[in-house]
């Protein structure tokens, strides 16, 4: 009997209770909503710090590549010192697009280079692009041939006008393959500082001094890259190998050039640790072959018959 009051004693206080906790309830909605039409009066776009601003002027310039201009870091070529540039893209599709650069770098070393680029034709299989452009080189340094070439050398003036283009074919995702075809004209000068002038580039046995030669330039290259992206990884790699044909057009200066490369990354403890490894092969085919001195692989100013 008591437990069958007790049970009647808390039915009666919750009936008691209900209208008190509805009423609650329908204030706290009613403070919400006016809440919600206070801050929906006030509504504004969002207007970002100076400082998120920049950043996001810094992305769209150097990650999004909009059309318009943006700054441009690269080598002239090698020896020209510290390097600037600047550029302007205009995109004609989705990521066609069209750019000309220009850089200068310390020892006035110049490149001026128009280029066009179409990618990801075929659903993303084909790859075309094409490039024009001089170059001038004021003072490269010349040492000699081989390891045990003089400390003191010569220098000289290279200028080159190039124009060319090539395709790009990927049959699967980590596999691409690629031909291109350019016409290479070189001027050889004296260099603008005080070394040695491109005349005495005989003593050093310097092959293919006083020429003048312009190439028919083709290749062929595979490349196997299976890297999450190519400017930044902490895994995976890329095996890659070129063959280039030098066509002197005189027939005197023709010569063939292999070039390899490996990039291999090797993560440790979940890619906290990265152990990079990086070689690379460049070596000119054929013994009887005459290489101008310009074009023969080097190792900084030191140049290498093979």
């Amino acid at each position: 009997m008591h437990g069958l009051r007790g049970v009647r004693i808390g039915v009666v206080v919750c009936l008691l209770l209900a209208p008190s906790l509805a009423s609650a309830q329908d204030t706290r909605e009613a403070e919400i909503a006016a809440l919600q039409r206070e801050k929906a009066a006030h509504l504004a776009p969002h207007r970002p710090h100076r400082a998120e601003e920049l950043l996001l002027q810094v992305r769209q310039t150097l990650i999004e590549q909009p059309s318009g201009f943006y700054p441009y870091f690269a080598s002239v070529y090698s020896g020209g010192g510290f390097t600037l540039g600047e550029g302007y893209r205009r995109y004609t599709g989705d990521r066609t697009h069209w750019s000309i650069a220009g850089l200068y770098s310390i020892k006035g070393y110049k490149l001026i280079e128009a280029t066009e680029v179409s990618p990801g034709h075929f659903s993303g299989r084909l790859d075309l692009h094409a490039t024009a452009g001089w170059r001038d080189a004021t003072q490269v340094a010349y040492h000699g041939l081989g390891i045990d070439s003089p400390a003191e050398g010569a220098a000289y003036r290279m200028q080159q006008g190039f124009a060319g283009g090539g395709v790009t074919i990927r049959p699967h995702k980590f596999l691409s393959l690629t031909a291109t075809a350019a016409y290479e004209s070189y001027t050889l000068q004296d260099p603008t500082d005080d070394s040695l002038s491109v005349e005495a580039l005989a003593r050093l046995d310097a092959p293919g001094a006083g020429a003048d030669p312009d190439y028919v330039h083709t290749s062929v290259s595979a490349a196997f890259d299976w890297r999450p992206a190519a400017d930044y990884a902490r895994r995976g790699g890329q095996y890659s190998i070129a063959r280039h044909h030098y066509g002197d057009r005189e027939d005197t200066f023709s010569f063939d050039r292999l070039d390899a490369e490996i990039v291999q990354h090797v993560p440790i403890l979940r890619e906290n640790w990265v152990l990079s490894f990086h070689g690379r092969l460049e070596s000119t085919l054929g013994d009887d072959d005459q290489v101008p001195y310009f074009l023969l692989p080097s190792d900084g100013s030191r140049k290498y018959g093979t």
